[in-house]
């Protein structure tokens, strides 16, 4: 299966890209961020800052 990362690109630049943030963890914090995937309680894509 392949990323159509053009079209991706595409709806990005033209703020038509929705993507639900559910939690934003620091990279210190990267046990409870895999903790909210593995039990799905972010409520959205997890965002993990290096």
């Amino acid at each position: 299966m392949t990323t159509p990362c053009a079209e991706l690109l595409n709806q990005l630049e033209k703020g038509e890209l929705r993507i639900k943030v559910g939690r934003v963890f620091h990279l210190n914090d990267i046990v409870e961020a895999h903790r909210r995937m593995e039990d799905d309680s972010a409520a959205g894509n997890i965002v993990v800052l290096a």
